[in-house]
């Protein structure tokens, strides 16, 4: 099994550790909703950045490593997953005067505009219209 490149840190529960980082977070919540009470939207919005790149920053030091290295990378497409088929390109709707060219992923002959209406059956019930006369 891989060992996970992020150590896992865990803080106990009212250990005075907890207690500190419990203070912090509620002080940097707090304060700027407390001092946005007295900014005019201009400022507000500067200080939305500010934290904003405060954040940012945060996560390229404390995680920049793994970034650089390669071991945070977005996951490769599973094997035995299937492409999507892709039909014709240059497809035109069938409708007459139409001119909307069709996905070359829709197999269909018309644009959404002009495919005549289907009403998918859901669960085995059928619609008052289509229900036998008993």
């Amino acid at each position: 099994m891989e060992e996970n490149p992020i150590p896992i840190y865990v803080v106990e529960f009212m250990t005075d550790e907890w207690k500190t980082w419990t203070l912090f977070s509620l002080v940097f919540i707090s304060v700027p909703l407390i001092v946005a009470r007295f900014l005019n939207r201009k400022q507000k919005i500067q200080v939305t950045y500010l934290i904003g790149v405060i954040m940012i920053l945060d996560f390229i030091t404390e995680n920049g490593g793994y970034i650089m290295s390669g071991t945070l990378t977005a996951s490769s497409v599973k094997p035995g997953v299937r492409r999507s088929k892709k039909y014709t390109s240059g497809r035109v709707c069938e409708f007459a005067a139409c001119e909307t060219q069709i996905s070359i992923y829709n197999k269909k002959k018309f644009c959404f505009l002009h495919s005549p209406v289907s009403y998918p059956r859901v669960r085995g019930h059928l619609s008052r219209d289509q229900e036998p006369n008993i």
